[in-house]
């Protein structure tokens, strides 16, 4: 059961819908302290259990209205702000009609005359539907308005028509138009830009789902497994790793570890990868092929891991394995020069002529 119930409360009185299980001995009622009018209609609808610890008992003044439909009582409630009568039926409510007002003058203007007159002078119940139903614009009487003659109306016309159309003395107006067209250029142009950006978009909303996925997927902390450490140092080393990445758990944990780095380009991505797994010593005895007496890094375990952390990056995601292999073998080509090589190979080659010029002199 439902009543409509005026109750107090801090500012005053309140005429709400109250479910029976609010009520309290029929003479207090529990509010909710929800804020919006939703929240409330639905718990008051669910006739949801009142807590005593955060519900504020209120005293009910005096009951509008019950029904144990729930439309129906929030239908009355709406009635509840124009009367306090909610009880009787509806064949008994009858709707008050109010006299239209009169919106137009008597031709000589005799009020009392008028006021005598009423009734006979009365329009149909049309005309006064149509009169209650106009909007009404002023206060006072509605006259009606001036009748405009066909040559009054044409002159106008033409003078709209020369203030519209401009000279052939006159150049082109600073501002356009509201009405005039757009080219066909710019509508290629507009469509062009709105296409980007909805293809941006989508590729935003691709990216977004592969990070979710793979967020709910990578639950496991960040770190390497058992026996596994970075950088790798020696050949016996590269070895066991290889060996051990033949478990596919590991090569998952060894790829969700190294795809951290991260890199803006392929260039930069694998060469943070190879700075973190091989040692610069160790990169000078591998090449991808495997030629000039270096021992061979294609097919080793180590690239598979390698171009699965190039492809898990957002901005190399779409880099082939091609591309993954010529930057590490332009970084294992780079292997002499750095850690200082490429400088101690310079004063090797300053030191040579100095060496062959001294020989010279001790000849002479």
């Amino acid at each position: 059961m439902y009543h409509i119930m005026e109750f107090e409360v801090d500012n005053g009185h309140k005429v709400a819908i109250v479910p029976h299980n609010w009520l309290k001995d029929n003479c207090f009622v529990y509010w909710p302290p929800y804020k919006t009018s939703i929240r409330l209609n639905n718990a008051a609808r669910k006739m949801e259990p009142p807590s005593s610890e955060t519900w504020t008992l209120e005293k009910v003044t005096r009951v509008l209205y019950s029904n144990e439909n729930f439309e129906r009582v929030r239908t009355k409630l709406k009635q509840s702000e124009e009367t306090s009568d909610l009880q009787t039926s509806d064949d008994e409510q009858k709707r008050k009609r109010k006299p239209a007002k009169r919106l137009y003058e008597s031709d000589d203007g005799d009020t009392d005359d008028e006021n005598e007159t009423d009734t006979e002078s009365r329009p149909p119940q049309s005309e006064m539907h149509d009169q209650a139903t106009t909007p009404k614009q002023t206060r006072g009487v509605l006259s009606p308005p001036p009748r405009l003659s066909a040559q009054a109306l044409r002159e106008a016309s033409s003078e709209v028509r020369s203030d519209t159309i401009a000279s052939p003395m006159q150049g082109p107006s600073e501002t356009p138009s509201r009405g005039q067209n757009i080219g066909p250029t710019a509508v290629t142009q507009i469509l062009r830009v709105l296409e980007t950006m909805r293809e941006e978009n989508r590729e935003m909303k691709r990216m977004m789902q592969r990070v979710l996925s793979r967020s709910a997927t990578d639950d496991q902390p960040l770190q390497l497994p058992e026996n596994i450490s970075f950088p790798i140092c020696f050949p016996e080393q590269m070895e066991a790793f290889d060996e051990l990445l033949g478990d596919q758990t590991k090569l998952s944990s060894v790829v969700r570890y190294l795809s951290m780095f991260g890199g803006a380009d392929v260039r930069e991505t694998v060469d943070r990868l190879m700075k973190e797994t091989m040692s610069n010593q160790l990169a000078r005895d591998y090449n991808m092929k495997g030629l000039k007496g270096k021992k061979k890094f294609w097919g080793l375990q180590i690239l598979n891991v390698l171009y699965k952390c190039v492809q898990r990056n957002g901005p190399t995601r779409n880099a082939t394995r091609k591309d993954v292999e010529m930057e590490v073998s332009k970084w294992q080509a780079g292997a002499r020069d750095r850690d200082g090589g490429r400088k101690a190979r310079n004063k090797v080659s300053q030191s040579q002529p100095e060496s062959t010029a001294a020989e010279n002199e001790e000849s002479d």
